[in-house]
């Protein structure tokens, strides 16, 4: 398999199953290969230019470490173009900026304002989001929408900038069909609970005290094992709207009810 710096991890790892652990072997910080939601949502996405970034590590180290698999690399290994790129962006087309990390330290989920932020975004002009951590659930549901992203790491703070294409299919119900249920009556929640728990089909989980993105990947992590008629009632803290894509592209649903501010309670069923 020819690879250039722009192919994707997933890419890879289809060629040969042992780049998880080859790249994951470099150092801590692509631990998180080896965890399968995690990977479902990073290799997709991320190039080997780009893990080289998130890893902290040369690109040649990778392409040394990659290459006793077999890979035929055709790679310019000249100086990373990357921040040329976003200084292209930045002078004259940056409108507005939005730094989630005060809204996340504050156990929020700052998705509806960047939604909301981004609808407002004048054609052509960029949005600087800054996280701490890679917003790769974000990026998709963006870059669905036809806009563009491009995501810069440096000490550890991700700017990601956000170039707005289109007007179309902004609303902030980024779901093509519905699968989300507001249920505003206690018993008829725990009815439908009951129904999955007499039949031994019922799982549960606390992500309350999970720092984000964890809630969610650990939400979907368990629903990765669990039995097909099986449902899962989550404690939460919030209504989890990056979780929402990510329920509608494997045929999830989802119920909640709202105990009290920063009390959900969840069920999520097939």
């Amino acid at each position: 398999m020819k690879v250039t710096e722009k192919t994707k991890i997933s890419e890879l790892i289809k060629h040969s199953p042992e780049t998880i652990e080859v790249i994951a072997s470099v150092n801590s910080h692509f631990n998180k290969l080896r965890n399968p939601i995690l990977r479902k949502l990073l290799a997709s996405r991320v190039t080997l230019k780009e893990a080289a970034k998130i890893g902290k590590c040369e690109l040649s180290v990778l392409i040394e470490k990659l290459k006793p698999l077999g890979f035929e690399f055709e790679i310019d290994m000249y100086e990373d173009s990357s921040n040329e790129k976003i200084n292209e962006v930045i002078p004259n087309q940056i409108f507005d900026s939005l730094d989630v990390r005060p809204i996340l330290n504050q156990g929020q989920d700052p998705f509806q304002m960047i939604m909301s932020k981004v609808n407002i975004l004048p054609l052509g002009k960029t949005l600087e989001i800054i996280s701490p951590f890679q917003p790769i659930p974000l990026i998709r549901i963006l870059e669905q929408k036809n806009h563009t992203c491009i995501c810069n790491e440096k000490e550890g703070i991700f700017s990601l900038f956000i170039t707005k294409n289109s007007n179309e299919g902004l609303e902030n119900n980024v779901l093509e069909k519905k699968i989300i249920n507001k249920i505003d009556s206690f018993d008829e929640f725990q009815n439908k609970i009951s129904t999955f728990e007499k039949e031994n089909k019922l799982e549960r989980l606390d992500v309350r005290g999970l720092e984000m993105p964890l809630p969610m990947v650990t939400i979907l992590e368990k629903l990765e094992y669990m039995p097909k008629e099986f449902a899962l009632f989550v404690h939460h803290f919030q209504i989890p709207q990056f979780l929402l894509p990510e329920l509608e592209k494997r045929n999830f649903f989802m119920d909640y009810f709202i105990v009290e501010e920063k009390e959900i309670h969840l069920l999520i069923y097939n």
